[in-house]
């Protein structure tokens, strides 16, 4: 992923500054590099191809015995494979809404 590589060249930017040690891990911790693994997912929907798979990150894969769903975000280039026919009309409800909010005002 290019976010991997850009985290990964903001902390070897990090290398050699002389800066105070705690603002150095405070710059480190903000940076947000995370080490995990991608996990792929069968999808189990009459709606979609049997076939069909869906890769997730995680950090925590531990937590992932319990999932009982995924959630895609509505630009995601499956969803439309995903949508059953009767939620269709719902879904293309949403990803409008969505369209037609900010960045900013989607993640607050």
């Amino acid at each position: 992923l290019k976010i991997t590589e850009y985290a990964d060249k903001l902390e070897a930017g990090l290398e050699g500054l002389t800066w105070p040690e705690g603002t150095r891990v405070a710059q480190t911790q903000w940076i947000g590099r995370s080490e995990g693994a991608a996990i792929t997912f069968d999808v189990a929907s009459p709606a979609a191809d049997p076939a069909l798979q869906l890769e997730v990150f995680t950090t925590r894969a531990d937590t992932l015995y319990g999932a009982t769903y995924v959630v895609v975000a509505p630009e995601h280039p499956l969803l439309e494979d995903l949508t059953a026919e009767e939620h269709r009309e719902q879904v293309e409800a949403y990803v409008s809404a969505a369209k037609a909010k900010s960045e900013l005002d989607r993640v607050a």
